[in-house]
């Protein structure tokens, strides 16, 4: 499941569009939390294996998710904030965190394609 911030106003992941073509790719779905119902984000999140998305509330449903869920957390490299891996430890989950290079001062980030596949492989999503 990826979460997107493609319609908020800061921490949007610039090259989102080469994201989420791999993630689609590999089978993921795409959630944007402004256009689904709380319910219906609860119900995704609560059936994904696999969450990945910029920091940001959305994120926040990944509390849902089984034990032994992943959470891949997109975080600009230049600022640290924990409290996804908190919570992904309190629940259970594998946290991971991809670093991008923040772009402007909205927090915008660009994701390096490669270090997610890398990731996603290493991880063991399937391509």
């Amino acid at each position: 499941l990826y979460i997107s911030r493609a319609d908020a106003q800061q921490r949007r992941v610039i090259n989102e569009d080469e994201i989420r073509s791999e993630l689609t790719r590999r089978g993921f779905d795409i959630l944007v939390p402004s256009a689904t119902s709380f319910r219906e984000q609860v119900s995704l999140c609560a059936s994904a294996a696999w969450i990945v998305g910029p920091h940001g509330a959305g994120l926040t449903n990944a509390v849902f998710a089984a034990p032994g869920a992943t959470l891949i957390e997109f975080h600009p490299a230049d600022e640290m904030n924990h409290v996804f891996w908190l919570q992904a430890s309190a629940s259970g989950q594998r946290y991971v965190m991809v670093s991008g290079d923040g772009v402007n001062p909205r927090r915008d980030q660009f994701v390096p394609l490669p270090a997610l596949i890398e990731l996603l492989e290493r991880c063991g999503c399937a391509s």
